[in-house]
């Protein structure tokens, strides 16, 4: 009877050890289905078409490189993303530098500068948005509205939104510009993900009068 005892004493420290690394391989495995790349290159500028109206869109996260990694679409997710991380922390301040990457140096996501001007001599009311979003090979590629550079407030899809940008904004005349900012990122799943090919979107201006300026990114 003794010996029972100190026999269940001994094994009692192993079995909580091995289900200790049964967990963690469950948990290992479960990251490993959540991790896969997608091409993340970006560098554009939109074509005017429109008297007066320029569109452009150009990637500001210029420290994120290479292939982004998926991440979770939950508003405090998204806007430590935009922050990035600074080397010991998240950050607090924008820094192109740090934007966008993780705690290893991956990308994360990419944050995008729309400019829209009004160079004519009439104000205008515009609808703006992301018409356009997909790639080949990467289904679960999204995007969300930013309240500033390093700010999501809303973790709402406006892919293919013609106004999830700005809904019926006045653009004041001679040379006025309105700007706002997006975040393309890969909508991490439970499920494994496969996408591993380059993205591609269009930004979409259209004043109340017809007016019209497309801007291509990816």
């Amino acid at each position: 009877m003794e010996e029972n005892r100190e026999q269940k004493k001994m094994n009692g420290p192993l079995i909580y050890a091995v289900v200790g690394v049964a967990v963690l391989i469950v948990a290992v495995a479960g990251s490993a289905y959540a991790y896969y790349a997608a091409s993340a290159t970006a560098n554009l500028s939109g074509t005017a078409a429109g008297a007066g109206l320029s569109l452009t869109v150009n990637k500001v996260s210029t420290g994120a490189s290479g292939n982004l990694i998926p991440i979770d679409a939950d508003t405090t997710t998204l806007t430590n993303a935009a922050k990035g991380w600074t080397g010991s922390a998240i950050g607090t301040s924008w820094n192109a530098s740090y934007a966008c990457k993780d705690k290893n140096g991956y990308s994360v996501c990419q944050i995008y500068e729309v400019k829209l001007t009004n160079s004519s001599s009439v104000a205008m009311n515009f609808n703006i948005g992301v018409t356009a979003l997909s790639g080949t090979n990467t289904p679960n590629i999204d995007v969300v509205k930013m309240a500033s550079n390093i700010s999501v407030t809303s973790a709402t899809s406006i892919k293919g939104n013609a106004t999830g940008i700005a809904n019926n904004v006045t653009v004041s005349a001679n040379g006025t510009s309105s700007t706002y900012y997006i975040m393309v990122f890969i909508k991490n799943l439970t499920t494994a993900q496969t996408d591993n090919g380059a993205f591609s979107g269009t930004v979409t201006a259209i004043s109340t009068t017809g007016n019209q300026v497309k801007a291509n990114f990816g």
